[in-house]
């Protein structure tokens, strides 16, 4: 967080920034703020409209775009037939399975997204992760994404870059 990576990329040319963090407010940028997933339809149906302007989407950030996912998780856990009375966060069910439908419903909102322009830019932020290697403790850095998700996400874009500030 707070290395600059909205700012180097809000100097792209013909681009529109979906602020899922409400963190774009002090940039000179074509952006709009999306609150929820009922923000991002409307917002996407207007783009549609007026036949894709854009020549870049970037979503700021993939974190946030997570953690709104979840009532969409819900009600595709509910259109099943095992849980269509479950209430709750489908986080919690038994040995991991609702964690299927946070991945089904992220990946239907990107690929929402995807429909926006010919280039969508996913802007994430990074957790420190201690392994231990050959007997000697090592810091790696992953995606803050749940479970599978973010190697699945890693897996399925074109390219990733990693912006950081010398000192930190």
């Amino acid at each position: 967080p707070k290395v600059g990576k909205t700012s180097a990329l809000a100097a792209l040319d013909n681009s529109l920034i979906l602020d899922f963090e409400n963190g774009s407010d002090f940039l000179d940028a074509v952006k709009v703020k999306v609150n929820n997933l009922e923000d991002l339809r409307k917002i996407g149906d207007e783009i549609l409209k007026q036949n894709k302007p854009y020549k870049y989407i970037i979503v700021d950030t993939v974190t946030k775009v997570e953690d709104m996912i979840k009532p969409l998780a819900l009600k595709l856990y509910n259109n099943t037939s095992m849980g269509k009375s479950f209430v709750g966060d489908v986080t919690t069910l038994a040995n991991g399975a609702g964690y299927l439908y946070i991945r089904e419903a992220f990946f239907s909102v990107l690929s929402y997204i995807e429909t926006l322009a010919d280039r969508v830019i996913y802007l994430g932020h990074l957790k420190a992760k201690f392994l231990e290697k050959n007997g000697k403790e090592v810091t790696a850095a992953e995606l803050d994404l749940t479970g599978k998700i973010k190697s699945m996400l890693s897996a399925d874009v074109d390219a990733i870059g990693l912006l950081y500030r010398e000192g930190r």
